[in-house]
């Protein structure tokens, strides 16, 4: 639903505004993703470990990871306003804007603790709340005017809003009062959740440089229209990348019941996870690019028209992209973790090579190309170097191959899943 909100909202707004605008906020706004992924400097799966080892002192990690994440984005937010005050740029103050919902969302390990005590409707309902007010704030605003900064503060207002939602479900427990209070021992917790959440931190800006980079070239060596036609090509594919995770959730205890079980069965079930993400992949990339024409003219309309023939070609992303998300599964169960940084330095490189070379003579299809041959060469051949990361390349290989019965097994499986959901 979130993605939905989110989806409404960019199509509204791209109609409403000139191309070259659209095209100048999806680069600022790429920007600032690349900022705020330093939210995980305090990593959920960081502070959710701290809340396990000593569940009495969940106060004292939500208040270091409140100030450890305050300080951090209010040092990114004076620099930016400070460097607009200079220059008078206005892709400073967008940025501004931005970064002061980030001020915020610093109060994410009340959310955090929510997910680990399976109260993980709390957090999404403040965030489905911020969702849909920030939707109807831009979505309603564009319609007297077209100013970009207050598109921004819509965004910047949702991340307040969710926050001050986290407070208000958790005041039974926390108060504003344990944040003002910086008791002892919380500088070296903050200090221990920093130095613990830094790997993962440099993987989350990996991941950004694999799937986030191109915009932000596209910028630099071609034009913002450029920009704004390849952004809603890929809005277009983004909604559907829900799909996978899902998929990957709810396969995740399956795959670990199976391996206790044995190999056979632990390979077996693994073999029909590929077959099934292919399988959906395909479907959804050929519908894709069928109808890419039809669903351009009805979301956008004649003032984006170029947007359908860059969404034929990228659709065909979803298959590689499904299997980059799906294969992350492993990083965890087989413990690939540090191999799996290594395959998205590579894959980083291959796709900011690739946009370098390609973009000034290709446009925008460079990145549709550099898109695609980065991510089959993450979910595919970059595994050559690991023995047993390699057996998964053999069964993702394996998946392309359809057997009769496949139909009928994804259907069974997909009731199961839809059940256990």
């Amino acid at each position: 639903l979130a993605s939905v909100i989110v989806f409404v909202t960019s199509v509204i707004v791209a109609n409403k505004i000139s191309v070259s605008e659209f095209g100048f906020f999806q680069f600022v706004y790429t920007y600032f993703i690349f900022i705020q992924a330093s939210e995980n400097l305090a990593h959920p799966n960081v502070l959710k470990s701290l809340f396990h080892d000593n569940i009495q002192e969940k106060n004292k990690v939500i208040s270091s990871s409140f100030w450890l994440l305050m300080v951090m984005f209010g040092l990114f937010f004076c620099v930016a306003l400070g460097v607009w005050f200079l220059t008078s740029d206005r892709i400073y103050l967008l940025l501004s804007i931005l970064i002061s919902g980030q001020l915020f969302r610093s109060l994410l390990g009340i959310s955090y603790f929510f997910d680990y005590s399976l109260e993980s409707s709390k957090s999404q309902i403040s965030q489905l709340v911020g969702n849909i007010s920030c939707g109807a704030f831009r979505s309603g605003i564009v319609f007297f005017s077209g100013n970009l900064s207050l598109q921004a503060a819509g965004l910047a207002g949702a991340s307040a809003l969710a926050s001050f939602f986290w407070l208000l479900l958790s005041r039974s427990w926390f108060s504003l009062k344990s944040l003002v209070s910086f008791g002892p021992g919380m500088t070296s917790l903050a200090k221990k959740i920093f130095v613990s959440s830094a790997p993962l931190w440099l993987l989350s800006i990996l991941h950004l440089v694999l799937f986030k980079v191109d915009v932000l070239l596209l910028w630099a060596m071609a034009s913002s229209e450029d920009v704004a036609i390849y952004s809603n090509a890929v809005r277009l594919t983004e909604p559907w990348s829900f799909v996978v995770g899902a998929i990957a959730t709810s396969f995740y205890p399956i795959f670990l019941a199976a391996k206790k079980e044995s190999t056979l069965r632990y390979y077996k079930s693994v073999g029909f996870y590929f077959r099934m993400l292919t399988t959906i992949a395909v479907v959804m990339a050929v519908g894709l690019s069928l109808f890419a024409p039809l669903i351009v003219n009805i979301l956008y309309g004649e003032k984006y028209a170029e947007v359908a023939s860059v969404l034929r070609w990228h659709a065909f992303n979803l298959i590689p992209f499904f299997l980059v998300v799906g294969i992350q599964v492993f990083d965890v169960i087989e413990n690939f973790k540090r191999f799996s940084i290594i395959k998205f330095v590579i894959a980083g490189i291959v796709a900011v090579g690739l946009n370098v070379l390609l973009i000034p003579t290709m446009g925008v299809y460079a990145c549709v190309l550099a898109s695609f041959v980065s991510y089959s060469g993450l979910a595919l051949f970059f595994n050559m170097g690991h023995r047993r990361a390699w057996r998964f390349t053999m069964l993702t290989l394996r998946s392309f191959r359809y057997f009769r019965d496949d139909w009928g097994m994804i259907t069974k499986m997909l009731h199961r899943i839809g059940k256990r959901s």
